[in-house]
């Protein structure tokens, strides 16, 4: 066992049996994946709550600071515009560095995204298990058919559920949507080779996430 999982045991213990108290219920492994996906997204709510305030915060600076950079950048260049861009910045006790946290929102489900990857990246009673037009959750969906190559559906929903999650959410600003944009590429690239399993997982949290910033819309 490796450290990670040692520190994610207990999570991951918690989310095996609500997985096989799902399945025992429904007999289907996929909607059990998506029930376990619903409920650990409820139990992170608070956390969302947090998220979102601290999103509020960024914007409502970047709104603060917004007139005097767009001035910076009209007025100077080279040294002077750096200098007049840093003096904004100072004025409102700020550093770029500040903006990552409207990514605050992925970094609190980052445990329990790599404890689902832990839980079902192996999985053994996963393999061959079919759900609706997917035929092995253990495996890659592989269901885009391009001739004789095989292309993974789910990688390219999840990304789609992200970015507009990221569309619709007021509080995020241009540059943390591209940030967010940039941060969903990698994401894809990182379970494109992943079973569906762990993929429905993460695409069904991002489908919750949207959810509820849309119902915030409204």
């Amino acid at each position: 066992m490796s450290i990670v999982e040692a520190v994610l045991f207990p999570i991951i213990w918690v989310m095996t049996q609500v997985l096989e108290a799902v399945h025992g219920v429904t007999g289907s492994y996929g909607l059990a994946i998506i029930v376990l996906s619903f409920l650990v997204s409820l139990a992170l709510t608070p956390l969302a709550a947090i998220s979102r305030r601290a999103e509020q915060r960024e914007k409502a600076l970047n709104d603060a600071m917004r007139p005097g950079l767009e001035e910076a950048k009209a007025k100077y260049k080279g040294e002077k515009r750096f200098n007049a861009i840093e003096k904004v910045y100072k004025a409102h006790n700020y550093h770029p560095i500040m903006a990552l946290r409207s990514l605050s929102g992925l970094a609190l489900q980052i445990p329990f995204l790599i404890a689902a990857l832990l839980l079902l990246l192996d999985y053994q009673p996963l393999q061959g298990a079919a759900f609706l037009v997917i035929p092995d959750l253990g495996e890659r969906d592989r269901l885009i058919r391009l001739g004789e190559l095989s292309v993974n559906l789910l990688p390219f929903l999840m990304v789609a559920a992200s970015l507009l999650d990221a569309w619709a959410n007021p509080l995020i600003g241009r540059e943390a949507a591209v940030r967010f944009a940039i941060l969903a590429v990698g994401l894809f690239l990182l379970v494109y080779g992943l079973p569906a399993a762990v993929v429905l997982y993460w695409t069904c949290n991002n489908v919750w996430s949207l959810a509820r910033t849309l119902l915030r819309r409204r």
